[in-house]
């Protein structure tokens, strides 16, 4: 996968960085794609806010393209939900990019917000206005 080649602290040693290799989001672990994305209590933060917020349960896993194809008959639904998970990896990049940057750990939930207001605006600016009818109040409920 493409997210194994992101310049992660371990990554980075391969081509001569000596420093730190925990990583920077929860010091527990060593800064790899896998920890990061799903193994971390920071990205697991996320991922809960993120559920919370939408109203039901993503799964931590590596199998999130199964568990939208199976779990939702929407369309609507899996592309909301698939938009979702791409901001929530973005959202752990850009936290992790933060905080070896600015030594500050944002809150999850201050990134989480900032991917639906993201989500909901692309939706209402890009869906017909049949589906926005039936979807719109949804919507609204995540703002």
């Amino acid at each position: 996968m493409a997210y194994q080649r992101l310049q992660t602290r371990v990554w980075m040693a391969k081509f001569g960085y000596s420093g730190d290799m925990c990583c920077c989001l929860c010091a527990n672990a060593m800064e790899i794609a896998d920890h990061l994305f799903f193994e971390c209590t920071y990205s697991s933060l996320c991922v809960q806010v993120m559920s919370n917020r939408l109203e039901f349960l993503l799964p931590i896993s590596d199998t999130w393209n199964w568990w939208i194809k199976h779990r939702f008959k929407s369309l609507f639904h899996k592309k909301v939900v698939g938009a979702a998970i791409v901001g929530l990896v973005y959202c752990v990049w850009k936290a992790r990019n933060h905080s070896l940057h600015n030594h500050v750990l944002v809150r999850p939930d201050v990134w989480v917000k900032s991917v639906i207001s993201d989500l909901i605006y692309r939706c209402m600016t890009q869906m017909s206005s049949n589906v926005r009818d039936r979807f719109e109040s949804w919507l609204i409920t995540l703002s």
